[in-house]
């Protein structure tokens, strides 16, 4: 809904600028405009789902960075377990308040990577691993093999 919102501001933007553009501009204007504006949805949901067993790319490869960005958001994750200021960031971003690269701000590397290493030694001096993340693969294949859950409607 977020994505079909900032769409329809897209268009109307574009439907105010028409004036100024010959109409076979105007289509090329509103696509190149409406791309900018989906393409952050798209970084979220396309990288995210390429973590899937199975879940491949047509006609290219994901680049080496993907997986960069895939540990990185592991430990995003892991982190904002810890600190309210990262669980707050990632939630802007997944609510499309903000856009993905403020996750990778200065400030916000240098929470993530704090925690990451603070977590590390924890581990390595009470000698006690953590051996799940709930959004794992593993905890995502775990919770889609439970049975399916039926919500029957309850009237008053």
């Amino acid at each position: 809904m977020t994505v079909s919102a900032l769409d329809a501001m897209t268009l109307n933007t574009c439907l105010q600028e028409q004036q100024h553009l010959p109409r076979p501009n105007f289509e090329q204007h509103f696509q190149q405009k409406l791309s900018t504006t989906v393409a952050d949805a798209w970084l979220v949901a396309t990288s995210e789902d390429l973590r899937w067993p199975g879940v491949t790319l047509r006609g290219t490869r994901p680049t080496p960075a993907l997986a960069l960005l895939h540990r990185y958001m592991d430990l995003v994750l892991y982190s904002a377990v810890e600190d309210t200021q990262i669980t707050q960031e990632y939630l802007s971003v997944i609510t499309m308040v903000n856009p993905p690269r403020s996750l990778a701000r200065p400030r916000m590397l240098v929470r993530v990577f704090r925690s990451a290493l603070m977590r590390t030694l924890k581990c390595v001096f009470t000698r006690k691993h953590e051996t799940s993340f709930a959004l794992s693969p593993q905890g995502i294949y775990q919770l889609h093999t439970l049975p399916e859950m039926r919500y029957e409607q309850v009237s008053r």
